[in-house]
């Protein structure tokens, strides 16, 4: 009972705060379902016309790598990858905003 009273109280295990259960209300945000859906439906159409940026996107917007790791994976050149950055969000903001 002494270890588990201990083990309670290591930082790694909350340490001395308390616990809240969160409310599914709390995590999810209409907006960023709203975002993640109108992206979605634009990238799969980007991805018709340039599947190497449609990928990019996928990598860097949902997966959230980092341009090293994005590189690393591809074989492609951070200077290239950025530059693929740049039109894809480009293209994926003028698609959303006309839709």
């Amino acid at each position: 009972m002494i270890d588990r009273a201990r083990a309670k109280l290591q930082i790694k295990r909350g340490g001395k705060l308390d616990r809240v259960e969160l409310q599914e209300s709390q995590i999810i945000t209409p907006e960023k379902d709203d975002e993640f859906l109108a992206v979605n439906e634009a990238l799969e159409i980007l991805e018709s016309e340039d599947p190497e940026s449609a990928e990019l996107v996928k990598l860097r917007y949902f997966a959230g790598m980092t341009w090293d790791e994005i590189s690393e994976a591809t074989g492609i050149p951070d200077r290239t990858l950025r530059r693929q950055w740049t039109y894809a969000k480009a293209w994926l903001q003028d698609h959303i905003q006309r839709s």
